[in-house]
C-alpha cells in the first residue's frame, strides 16, 4: 500500500534514529582560535577530556598552526615564503617538506586547471588590491595589467626533488591564500589523529574536513 514502509525499512529507519539519539549523548569537546587572519574550529567527539588535558590538545594543534603560517604567510615579511618572493633568480631555495608539499599539489593543481589555478599570481592580486602591498580597489590600467602579466606563470617556478624552489625570473612571487588554509585544516586532523583521536571536525573559514563518526 502506498505511503506506508515495509518491515525492514522501519526497522533501517529505528536503526538510524537509535545512532543517532546516541551520538548525541556522547561526550564533545570544541574550541575555537585565530590563524591565517580567520576563525577556526576543532570539535573531537567522543571522548572525555580533562581541562589540562584539552588545554594541551589545543597548544599542539595551535603550535603546527603556526607553524603553517610561518612557512606560507605572504602578510609575515619573515616567512618563508615571503623571503622566497624577496629571493634571487636562479638561486635553490630550500623549504620545509609541508611546504614542498603544497606548492607539488599547486602546481599540479595548475596543469589540471589549465592555468586557472595560479600559485604565482601575487603581484596580480597585489595590483588589484587584493594582497599585502596595497588596498586600492579599481580596475588596473591595461598597460599595467599587461606589465604585471608577464611577472607570472608556473613555467618560471620550479620544485626540485631535494624541495628547493627556484624562480627564472626576479619579479615571480607566491601566493598560497587559496590553498593554505586547506592545508591547515588537514594539518590540525594531523594532529589530533596524533594524539589518538579518531572522530574529529576541523575548519578554517571555509575549508573543513571531518573524520570518524559524528
Amino acid at each position: 500500500m502506498k505511503g506506508k514502509l515495509s518491515p525492514a525499512l522501519w526497522i533501517i529507519c529505528a536503526s538510524l534514529i537509535r545512532c543517532a539519539a546516541q551520538a548525541a549523548d556522547l561526550p564533545q569537546v570544541t574550541w575555537e582560535g585565530r590563524t591565517m587572519g580567520s576563525g577556526y574550529v576543532v570539535k573531537v567527539v567522543g571522548s572525555n577530556l580533562a581541562p589540562e588535558q584539552r588545554d594541551v590538545l589545543q597548544a599542539a594543534v595551535e603550535q603546527r598552526l603556526a607553524e603553517v603560517n610561518r612557512q606560507m604567510s605572504h602578510y609575515d615579511p619573515d616567512s618563508a615564503l615571503s623571503r622566497f618572493n624577496r629571493g634571487p633568480v636562479g638561486i635553490p631555495f630550500a623549504v620545509p617538506p609541508g611546504f614542498a608539499a603544497v606548492i607539488r599539489f599547486s602546481l599540479e593543481l595548475n596543469r589540471r586547471s589549465h592555468g586557472a589555478f595560479d600559485p604565482t599570481m601575487s603581484p596580480l592580486i597585489n595590483l588589484w588590491g587584493f594582497g599585502e602591498k596595497s588596498d586600492r580597489r579599481a580596475v588596473p590600467p591595461a598597460e599595467e595589467l599587461r606589465a604585471t602579466l608577464a611577472q607570472i606563470g608556473c613555467g618560471h617556478l620550479s620544485l626540485t626533488a631535494r624541495n628547493e624552489l627556484i624562480k627564472d625570473i626576479p619579479e615571480l612571487s607566491i601566493n598560497l591564500s587559496g590553498v593554505a588554509k586547506g592545508h591547515g585544516v588537514d594539518e590540525i586532523v594531523r594532529v589530533l589523529r596524533e594524539h589518538g583521536f579518531t572522530n574529529v571536525y576541523a575548519a578554517i573559514a571555509g575549508e573543513v574536513r571531518t573524520l570518524g563518526h559524528n
